[in-house]
């Protein structure tokens, strides 16, 4: 049997292919992927849907009987978050000086306390971004996904086999600078329920590639749902 790599079609080495867990991975390009559906030869045009490239960010690798994605948070915009939260609270010392100083009333301290817990939520938010990561297991039992090192809402773990589809959605969102985008991976079980499995995600790139992961790892038929993204 021979197996080619998805991404860059280069044939992958006896080596780099595990028959108990259907995984190979690919020596050239690093691609870990699932070949279980394949009963013959598998080729760089066996796939229905385009393949999607690692964005950056972004590691797989295969430990024990798990495939691993790990993407950084880590983008230009939180260099502006932060430079945001010095101003702010440098503005908050310097307000609360003259406020103490100047005998303000109570109720002006109690909306510096307002002000206060508005810069520690994008303080936590700007940590967050700078060292955080989210972390996707996949394994035939379970799918788990973890936000670290810095506590996130948005854990989630979900059994292997209830799995019918995955695929991604775009959030819109809309603000006085104009229209902007999120991108969410949903799971679809076989009873009908969705929820999602990862969220908020800034490129479609980052949800395809982790829809094309879990996808090949657990032998999933790709099946369109209405309103998903594709790969164009």
């Amino acid at each position: 049997m021979q197996v080619y790599c998805p991404r860059c079609g280069k044939r992958i080495a006896a080596s780099d292919i595990n028959m108990e867990t259907s995984i190979a991975r690919c020596a050239d390009c690093g691609e870990v992927f699932n070949f279980a559906s394949a009963l013959g030869t598998v080729t760089p045009a066996a796939g229905i849907k385009p393949q999607v490239e690692m964005p950056k960010g972004f590691t797989v690798s295969q430990q024990l009987d798990e495939l691993v994605v790990d993407h950084r948070w880590f983008a230009l915009k939180y260099i502006g978050l932060l430079i945001i939260c010095l101003f702010w609270y440098s503005f908050l010392v310097s307000q609360f000086g003259n406020e103490l100083k100047d005998g303000a009333p109570l109720v002006i301290l109690l909306f510096d306390v307002i002000e206060i817990a508005f810069g520690v939520n994008i303080t936590y938010a700007t940590i967050g971004g700078f060292v955080n990561h989210t972390e996707l297991r996949v394994s035939r039992t379970r799918v788990t996904v973890r936000h670290y090192p810095l506590p996130w809402p948005g854990n989630r773990k979900v059994l292997s086999h209830v799995i019918a589809q995955v695929f991604c959605m775009a959030e819109e969102h809309r603000n006085i600078k104009g229209v902007s985008y999120t991108y969410d991976v949903f799971v679809e079980e076989q009873g009908g329920r969705r929820f999602k499995l990862v969220s908020g995600l800034e490129d479609e790139e980052q949800a395809l590639f982790i829809e094309q992961q879990i996808e090949q790892y657990l032998g999933i038929a790709d099946r369109a749902v209405p309103g998903e993204i594709r790969l164009s």
